[in-house]
């Protein structure tokens, strides 16, 4: 066996819950076949480093290889690191870094079939109400960032499920924004409607009927975008993700009586992106003669997505002058504009 390698180590003095480190690697591994068990051993030294075993600065380089093992392995780790996952004995933390981990890794695979056969057993421990919550919402995130849509009923029933921890139930609404098998339209609007107990998680449930583009989606987030200003941007992101001409209206329309200088920034963003005079035109109003406050937002906007019919328009507002601090943000973005 050979190896190469060259690493970077920052290491946090004091107890280790967990090492901090930050990590600059390049290795090069003629190696065995790796295993499974070669993983449950790696986690294992994890896990006692994350239960507060004393670890000398001697053995900080350690530390890292074995981490790095974990990457090294692969695909051939995540068997064991899904058992880690779902493992009472192991530490909350150290579950919730191999989630991440189990992210990068698949990234780096470009294969999803490894996770996939093992992600019925993450979704049993995020239905367990037991859990820690933090790793329970952690477990749904790294489900929807494999677009692994299998779960829609499952995640439906912890949305709905009142007992349930609120981040819990915000991320299995998430997670629904991203489903292909199940219409949870009708639960996600429910949770708007109803649960106004918790602000968060009825705001995410509008940016996440977002994933289902009908007319009646657009008429309800509209609604909610006139009326509820509590969860208004959120359900402007929701509306932004449906590029039908009847959510571009209802966009447009509400451009047009902003006055939040955060919302008005989101609907730039969205509107920019979209093939309609109509909404450029609309945009361009606002620097025209909306509130100085839109008008750098907008600017902003028109200018990252390089909409070069903005320079006129920009020029003049300029002329007409406002404060320095207005006038520098007006010229900056001029000058991305002319640079194209």
């Amino acid at each position: 066996m050979t190896k190469k390698t060259k690493i970077g180590i920052s290491v946090v003095s004091g107890g280790l819950a967990l090492v901090a480190l930050a990590v600059v690697l390049l290795v090069t591994w003629e190696k065995e076949e790796p295993t499974t068990v070669q993983a449950r051993g790696i986690i294992q030294v994890l896990n006692r480093i994350a239960k507060g075993e004393e670890v000398s600065d001697e053995k900080a380089e350690e530390y890292v290889l074995t981490e790095v093992g974990l990457y090294e392995l692969g695909g051939a780790a995540v068997p064991a690191m899904i058992e880690a996952v779902v493992d009472e004995q192991i530490d909350s933390g150290l579950k919730f870094r191999l989630l991440e981990m189990l992210e990068v890794i698949h990234l780096t695979a470009g294969n999803r079939e490894p996770f996939l056969a093992h992600n019925g057993k993450v979704v049993r421990y995020v239905k367990d109400k037991k859990g820690d919550a933090t790793v329970r919402t952690r477990a749904i995130s790294y489900l929807t960032s494999l677009l692994d849509d299998r779960f829609s009923d499952e995640m439906i029933k912890i949305l709905m499920d009142r007992d349930d921890e609120s981040a819990v139930r915000a991320d299995a609404a998430n997670y629904l924004n991203h489903n292909t098998k199940v219409d949870a339209a009708p639960y996600l609007k429910q949770c708007v409607e109803k649960f106004y107990e918790y602000s968060k998680l009825r705001g995410v449930c509008a940016t996440a009927l977002g994933g289902y583009p009908t007319d009646e989606t657009v008429d309800f987030l509209a609604k909610v975008i006139e009326e509820d200003v509590t969860i208004r941007g959120w359900a402007i992101n929701g509306l932004g993700q449906i590029e039908t001409p009847r959510a571009t209206e209802a966009l447009i329309a509400r451009v047009r009586v902003e006055t939040d200088g955060a919302n008005m920034w989101s609907l730039a963003e969205h509107l920019v992106k979209r093939d309609s005079p109509e909404a450029l035109e609309t945009l361009l109003d606002v620097i025209r003669f909306g509130d100085p406050r839109l008008a750098r937002n907008v600017a902003g906007e028109l200018s990252e997505a390089g909409r070069t019919e903005a320079i006129p328009v920009i020029e003049e507002a300029i002329r007409r002058g406002g404060t320095p601090g207005h006038l520098q943000i007006l010229l900056q973005e001029l000058s991305r504009l002319k640079a194209l």
